[in-house]
């Protein structure tokens, strides 16, 4: 039983780094937007660092392909998206006014979404300390 239930756990989180994949490949420029909240100076190599970590972290936890260290790459890259998401939040607030309702959203929804990697790094720790189970590959 625990095994499903730490397969299940994979599967979720190979999703959330999978499933967002797609529209940074689409608009590469708001990867390096992206990346450059991290370091503007190396916003390319880091985007394409990002977009790799996403892609072959997601696969490798889904699938059960090196789990420690797949989840350990995954909870760094969690970790930098509390800082990035944390940093747009208070560009946001530099531009909150009472009259633009939609700054104010979007400035919230960009904390929210920093704290939304706590529980998510989380869950990397658990998969870095525990590994994937008896269904893996590797």
């Amino acid at each position: 039983m625990n095994d499903i239930a730490i397969l299940v756990l994979r599967v979720g989180v190979a999703w959330i780094f999978a499933y967002p994949l797609h529209l940074f490949w689409q608009n590469f420029n708001a990867a390096k937007q992206a990346a450059g909240l991290i370091n503007q100076k190396y916003s390319m190599p880091l985007a394409i660092i990002m977009l790799l970590v996403m892609a072959l972290g997601s696969l490798a936890v889904l699938l059960g392909i090196y789990i420690k260290l797949a989840s350990l790459c995954l909870l760094i890259f969690s970790l930098l998206g509390v800082y990035a998401h944390t940093k747009l939040s208070k560009l946001g607030q530099s531009f909150k006014n009472a009259d633009n309702i939609l700054v104010s959203i979007a400035t919230e929804g960009q904390l929210t979404s920093a704290w939304k990697n706590y529980p998510i790094a989380a869950v990397c720790i658990f998969l870095v300390i525990v590994g994937g189970g008896k269904y893996c590959l590797i």
